[in-house]
């Protein structure tokens, strides 16, 4: 009887605070669940809110619980190069069309002419010029395309001699065409400097055609190499005005004086490159009268 009087005494005086008491933890326990849940579903309606064409926002921020921060920051990583992508990518597009637009509404009114009237040798070799512009504008947009895209590792490291004799090789029939020589000096054989091949190439043959094409008949492009891996490419040629030298590396931007009709984008190619790898480019004066463009390669 003590037994069953001392459970009957607990069963009404304490046991029916249990379930109220779990109750309650339950409850605080749900409310407490709520409020640290809030700024995940915070960053859901911020993510579903991201609509095609659109910005893409940054979603962390100081009210996200530090084990989510490094997650949401390497998504913000993420999505930072895929919206510098999709920049690079309507630049691409908004200078392919700039730039192809005159010489096929040239091309056209030329092949309508010769539709209209009789064909002569002289119309068939504006034509071939105009053939062969378009495929070096669509060529160096791809190129500028190839730039925008390159990702160096900081590890990657060329060897930056034989890039110089590969392309002064590969330029040297439109050299011959135009009556000026290279000439190369490479001052050490076994220098790595950073970068990919790809990006330190496409800097490399840009600066050497540009000089080539404003160089004078007869004169000659010197390359050289240094030892604490500079690249100088000198010209004889008009040279570029010290208050317009900022300009040379913005897209579709030709100098007035230069004889050379181009589309402006062979050194928009090699500051691309070069921000990319994390190189330098300057133009300077040459003794010669003409330009001097000075790559800095970050040496291995």
């Amino acid at each position: 009887p003590i037994a069953h009087e001392v459970i009957w005494e607990f069963l009404v005086d304490v046991a029916w605070a249990v379930p109220l008491g779990c109750a309650l933890a339950v409850l605080v326990a749900a409310l407490v669940v709520r409020r640290g849940l809030a700024p995940l579903r915070e960053l859901a309606a911020r993510a579903r809110a991201i609509q095609p064409g659109s910005h893409l926002p940054r979603l962390a921020n100081a009210t996200l619980p530090a084990e989510l921060i490094p997650l949401v920051a390497a998504f913000d990583e993420a999505t930072a190069r895929l919206d510098s992508a999709l920049a690079a990518q309507k630049r691409f597009t908004a200078n392919a069309a700039h730039e192809l637009r005159t010489p096929l509404t040239v091309l056209s009114g030329r092949l309508d002419r010769l539709v209209t009237g009789p064909v002569n040798a002289e119309d068939i070799r504006m034509l071939q010029a105009d053939c062969q512009r378009m495929t070096r504008v669509v060529a160096q947009l791809t190129a500028l395309a190839r730039a925008e895209s390159i990702v160096t590792m900081p590890e990657t490291r060329t060897m930056i001699a034989p890039l110089l004799r590969e392309v002064a090789c590969s330029l040297a029939p439109l050299a011959v065409s135009r009556d000026v020589r290279i000439g190369l000096d490479v001052a050490v054989e076994q220098l790595k400097v950073r970068g990919t091949a790809e990006a330190i190439e496409a800097m490399l043959r840009n600066v050497v055609e540009n000089a080539i094409q404003h160089a004078p008949n007869g004169t000659e492009v010197a390359i050289r190499l240094d030892p604490d891996a500079t690249v100088e490419i000198e010209d004889a040629g008009p040279g570029i005005p010290a208050s317009l030298r900022s300009q040379v590396f913005e897209r579709f931007w030709r100098g007035s004086w230069s004889r050379h009709v181009g589309s402006g984008l062979g050194l928009a190619i090699v500051g691309e490159a070069a921000t990319q790898i994390g190189a330098a480019v300057a133009v300077e004066d040459a003794p010669s009268g003409g330009a001097r463009v000075v790559l800095r390669f970050d040496p291995a």
